[in-house]
């Protein structure tokens, strides 16, 4: 035997509490973990957003003197660039007194003697402190590449640029290990940093002054004194790294030259300012509590739960611009909306699957107490039943089981109940097959009508089509009762059409839903009369006149409790 099924009610209302509990439990750990793993996703691409609205302007000592396409056409060669014209460029700059002077270009193996002496005696002389761009044998030189670029006079700068494995953008700051990045050292050499922080790129919104190589000597002085400046390459297609502002303004626009994202460092390092972005643990933690708030929207009605559902992420927007605003810290943006929503979701979702099977549960207990119609008609007006009714037009059905108080008699009692509840399953059936409503059972007799809860223009029709279909029920229930050896009575039948008040009877505690009015007694009183007049179904004339089919006079029956005699008809086969 199941356990449930024997269950005492308040056990099986603290399982039900238990397994609800159960369900969003596992759901908050299922949109905390999916949250996370896709918001890390969404985090940084979210930020870049963010960032971009919050954009510092470009520091006014940052010049960038760019190798060009007009530059490089009068030169002998495209790479590497003439080191004679370098060694003229770095001294023409430094004439112009810089703060620093950076070169991002990478020294990897000798060109011309003469033009390589050149360019390092320009580096030794240089009043300017000069780094020179350099790289390790990890980051992409063989060793004697290494070792020819150390040998270059002037201070060291790492050049490589962390990228994002996931989408190659680059976003963070480069770290300060072993040889400082090219940035820092560049503040440092000028004096103006020498710490590197932890944490975002923040792009400058905005360009840095940036002149040809090939005119810089005709510049005045004032355009460089003072300044850091980096010479580098802008050529297409050489040295390009992807920002997040491709997202912005465009692969065009975003897809940037090394020597001018090193500017956005250096811009930023004199500027002073930071964005650390969360750590992994605040994610997972923030993604944890906010799944925990979606959860806890399941009580609310479905309207109150999306407002405060729209309310709290709105509030979470307005804390986290807060935090943008007012502090260096990056809150996560992306996981907990994501958790929060997956949460709410899931949980509103597992109620309603849950509230539907109550429903179901509920309309199937009920329906077999009040007519599965009544039930249907509650639920779908949503209204609480109240006491009363209105006039309305219907037909009843008035069924009764001949002879079987005698035949009950005689049999034991769990046979008799068998007999009795296959019998009445099967009008029943039949009942609701047709739409109607099941009014009471009486005994072995079972009272219905057609046309209330619901409107129904040819509740006549439905009706007289019922009472043909129990006949012919009955009929094969009797046979197969004989067969198995008990003598079961014929069922007779009686069908009239009339006004009833149709409504809930009773009192405030405990009522039914029931046609009141002479109908009923008019239908019960044909059924009666059909063991007098020899028939099975007898339907009244005022039925008779809204059914189609055929039908057999049978003559005027005298009801009870009326003048007039009642015209009946017997409904019969058409051939």
């Amino acid at each position: 035997m199941s356990t449930s099924a024997t269950a005492p009610p308040g056990l099986k209302a603290k399982r039900r509490k238990t397994e609800s509990f159960a369900w969003v439990a596992a759901i908050v750990l299922v949109a905390a973990l999916v949250g996370g793993v896709l918001g890390q996703r969404f985090e940084a691409p979210l930020a870049d957003r963010v960032l971009g609205l919050a954009a510092p302007p470009p520091h006014p000592d940052v010049v960038v003197v760019a190798i060009d396409e007009d530059t490089v056409a009068d030169l002998p060669s495209r790479s590497p660039i003439d080191r004679q014209f370098l060694a003229g460029l770095i001294a023409t700059i430094d004439q112009k007194r810089p703060a620093a002077l950076g070169v991002d270009l990478l020294f990897t193996r000798p060109t011309e003697p003469l033009k390589d002496a050149a360019l390092r005696t320009a580096i030794i002389n240089a009043a300017a402190p000069v780094v020179i761009a350099s790289a390790r044998e990890d980051e992409g030189l063989t060793a004697a590449q290494a070792a020819y670029s150390r040998d270059w006079p002037g201070q060291r700068g790492r050049a490589a640029l962390p990228r994002d494995e996931a989408d190659g953008m680059v976003r963070h700051l480069p770290a300060a290990d072993g040889t400082p990045p090219f940035s820092l050292a560049l503040t440092t050499a000028a004096g103006k940093s020498d710490a590197m922080p932890r944490g975002r790129i923040l792009y400058a919104d905005g360009a840095f002054p940036t002149y040809s190589a090939k005119l810089v000597q005709h510049l005045p002085e004032a355009w460089f004194k003072g300044k850091i400046v980096l010479i580098g390459n802008t050529l297409p297609q050489v040295d390009r790294h992807r920002t997040p502002r491709i997202a912005i303004e465009g692969a065009d626009r975003g897809e940037i030259p090394g020597v001018t994202l090193h500017a956005h460092i250096v811009s930023q390092l004199l500027s002073g300012l930071s964005r650390q972005p969360p750590p992994v643990w605040l994610i997972a933690l923030s993604a944890l509590l906010a799944a925990m708030a979606g959860a806890a929207l399941r009580p609310l009605a479905p309207l109150s739960s999306a407002a405060v559902g729209i309310a709290a992420l709105l509030g979470y927007g307005a804390f986290c611009a807060a935090v943008v605003t007012l502090t260096p810290q990056l809150p996560p943006l992306a996981t907990p909306p994501l958790a929060f929503v997956l949460a709410a979701a899931g949980t509103l979702g597992q109620r309603w699957r849950r509230d539907r099977r109550e429903r179901i549960r509920v309309k199937g207990m009920f329906g077999r107490y009040v007519s599965p119609r009544v039930v249907q008609n509650l639920i779908e007006t949503e209204a609480d039943p109240v006491l009363g009714g209105e006039r309305r037009e219907v037909t009843h059905i008035f069924t009764d089981l001949e002879g079987f108080t005698s035949l009950a008699e005689t049999l034991e009692p769990e046979r008799t109940a068998e007999l009795l509840n296959s019998y009445l399953d099967g009008i029943v059936s039949l009942v609701h097959d047709a739409e109607g409503t099941v009014d009471k059972l009486v005994g072995d007799a079972v009272v219905a009508f057609f046309g209330a809860p619901d409107v129904q223009a040819d509740h006549a029709e439905r009706a007289v089509a019922c009472a043909r279909a129990i006949a012919v029920f009955a009929d094969k229930e009797r046979t197969r009762r004989r067969d198995e050896g008990v003598p079961l009575g014929r069922t007779r039948v009686g069908v009239h059409t009339g006004i009833a008040v149709v409504g809930n009877f009773g009192g405030n505690r405990l009522f039914d839903y029931t046609a009141v009015g002479d109908t009923v007694n008019v239908a019960a009183r044909l059924e009666s009369a059909n063991r007098a007049v020899g028939t099975t179904v007898l339907i009244s004339a005022a039925t008779r006149e809204r059914a189609s089919g055929a039908f057999r006079p049978v003559g005027r029956v005298l009801v009870k409790g009326r003048r007039e005699p009642v015209m009946c008809y017997e409904p019969v086969t058409d051939e």
